[in-house]
């Protein structure tokens, strides 16, 4: 990712609150204003989409916060993009399966890149797995 410089005026209290939340976070004030600049984008261009501290950088539905955007879109997909199907699993609106597809018509790139890792991760532990059950 290509970055550029940026700087702009805080308030100081926003600045202590930023230095002190990114010491909580154990990162660079930088980085967290960053993360807290494309999350706040996103959430006002995708309203019914949030993200949650304890998954940073990773898009749920607001109103199911363990929901994973990139958990939705994969499970539409392998429904042959069925948007009833998905739903149902779910058990969300169709308002919200529409939010999440106009979220990843936005960042295909990220969730892709999303699934291609959990894949990946499911792949190494299957392999583990297999590895321990020869030496039983």
């Amino acid at each position: 990712m290509t970055k550029s410089h940026f700087s702009f005026r805080l308030p100081s209290a926003d600045r202590d609150l930023l230095a002190d939340q990114a010491g909580v976070r154990e990162i660079s004030e930088s980085e967290l204003a960053r993360r807290y600049v494309t999350e706040g984008i996103r959430r006002d261009r995708h309203p019914l989409i949030t993200f949650v501290p304890w998954r940073p950088g990773r898009a749920v539905l607001a109103s199911r916060p363990r929901l994973e955007v990139a958990n939705v879109v994969e499970t539409w997909k392998l429904s042959g993009e069925d948007s009833g199907a998905t739903t149902e699993y779910f058990e969300i609106p169709a308002a919200e399966l529409r939010a999440v597809l106009d979220y990843y018509a936005d960042f295909p790139d990220e969730i892709d890149a999303s699934l291609k890792s959990k894949h990946a991760a499911a792949t190494r532990l299957e392999k583990l797995s297999a590895r321990g059950r020869g030496h039983a």
